[in-house]
């Protein structure tokens, strides 16, 4: 009787083995089953056509004419060389970015991939200051400044107060470069706040003017001289567009993301307000 009784406890141990081998599978087919779920991953790209509201008073034309003037004069001064075009392409202080689930940036962890091991953007001071731009980062991104020159420069954010306080211009040595951290502190982030944009200035340079902006967003896009934009590797999933012009959003819409099938791209057509700053 021990025998069987013994037998018969092996032949349970058996079955409830078998029964837990097909509930619980391997670590390497469970491996192979997340691969095959892996989410695809798609682009938005898109056009957007942009006209600058008609000056309806004086005050304004002579706003829109001084800029130019500015803006040719500073490029004379920083290239004597380069060739101006008509127009100024108001594009190249537009950006584009989306918002929503999963959206939001995280910490830069070390990875193989670009987009996680990039952390900080840059501007370079060279020859008569700085080129005029919209610098673009996210909310775990850093800002550096290079000086490529043969002296020393101030930089500064006019404008920009920090817990009361005007913040303080840096100097940076020839040859040198550092952080400058002009981002949002935590007391300033509001919620419903997509992005923060400072101005920039070198006060050695008085033409020189560029922008920094911190978004709220992974997902975001500078515009080109044709208006064209691409936003890479996003998630299926229910987004909001917003069209920014220097530091006032000017369009948005919704755009929604399928795991089957490609994003049509996007094409608008906005009117931008006449500001009294270039960036």
């Amino acid at each position: 009787m021990a025998i069987i009784s013994a037998m018969r406890k092996s032949y349970l141990i058996l079955i409830l083995v078998m029964i837990f081998s097909v509930l619980m599978p391997s670590e390497s087919f469970s491996r192979r089953n997340r691969r095959k779920k892996r989410i695809k991953l798609q682009d938005i790209n898109g056009t957007i056509s942009v006209s600058v509201k008609s000056a309806g008073d004086t005050i304004s034309n002579n706003v829109k004419s001084i800029e130019k003037f500015r803006r040719r004069a500073y490029w004379r001064f920083y290239d004597p060389l380069i060739v101006l075009p008509d127009r100024f392409p108001v594009q190249n202080r537009m950006f584009v970015f989306l918002s929503g689930k999963g959206t939001e940036p995280t910490a830069a962890v070390s990875s193989d991939t670009e987009e996680d091991s990039r952390s900080e953007e840059k501007i370079e001071m060279v020859g008569g200051g700085f080129k005029p731009r919209i610098v673009l980062l996210s909310t775990q991104m850093d800002f550096r400044i290079y000086n490529l020159m043969a002296r020393t420069v101030n930089f500064l954010s006019p404008g920009r107060v920090i817990r009361g306080k005007p913040m303080k211009t840096e100097k940076i040595v020839a040859g040198g470069d550092m952080i400058f951290n002009v981002r949002p502190r935590s007391g300033e982030q509001k919620e419903g706040d997509f992005f923060w944009s400072y101005p920039l200035a070198a006060k050695e340079f008085p033409l020189a003017k560029g922008r920094v902006v911190f978004i709220k967003s992974k997902f975001y896009s500078n515009l080109t001289e044709g208006g064209a934009f691409l936003i890479s590797q996003i998630p299926p999933g229910q987004y909001t567009l917003h069209v920014v012009y220097i530091n006032k959003v000017v369009h948005t819409q919704k755009i929604e993301i399928r795991k089957k099938g490609k994003v049509p791209p996007v094409k608008l057509k906005v009117t931008v307000p006449i500001l009294k700053s270039e960036l």
